[in-house]
């Protein structure tokens, strides 16, 4: 059983539950208060970049929200068959995964991370196989991608991340 830690309270009156983790955060760090994102301006400016930003392997934003006590999210596309880590990993070992779905994968964030290189002069800069997600046909689709440019420089540092919701 995993230990829980609870923090209650803070600032918007709900409860934040931390499970197993090297990951050590507050309620009000995943609200994205000003110091975590950049300003409202900059914010604004590079999210609506990023919501251009159309490839077939990447993972399109479709909306965001800004909360009246500073709070920022993203809306993303819903991927029905989660992550790549979750494929590869929370599975039985009866059930093999054959090279003609490897390869459309990989051809597949292949072609994703060319776009982003060449057509949107990006770098991923943190590229697992938890922010790759599958679609139906299991097609790779690139996932938090220039969320870096939405967040401070310490922010980044801590490696905090932005609230992401996804829709179908």
């Amino acid at each position: 059983m995993a230990s829980i830690e609870v923090e209650a309270g803070g600032e918007m009156g709900g409860k934040l539950v931390h499970f197993d983790g090297p990951f050590v955060f507050t309620a009000d760090d995943l609200l994205l208060r000003e110091k975590t994102t950049k300003g409202l301006r900059e914010f604004e400016t590079e999210a609506a970049a990023l919501g251009k930003i159309r490839h077939r392997n990447l993972l399109a934003l479709r909306a965001y929200y800004l909360g009246p006590k500073g709070e920022k999210l993203l809306v993303f596309d819903y991927m029905p068959k989660g992550s790549l880590a979750s494929f590869l990993h929370a599975r039985g070992p009866e059930i093999v995964i054959d090279w003609p779905t490897r390869m459309k994968i990989a051809i597949g964030v292949t072609r994703g991370l060319n776009y982003l290189h060449t057509q949107e002069n990006m770098i991923h800069g943190n590229l697992t196989s938890s922010n790759i997600l599958l679609d139906e046909q299991n097609n790779g689709h690139i996932a938090d991608f220039g969320l870096s440019r939405l967040m401070t420089a310490a922010a980044t540092e801590k490696g905090y991340y932005l609230n992401i919701f996804f829709y179908s």
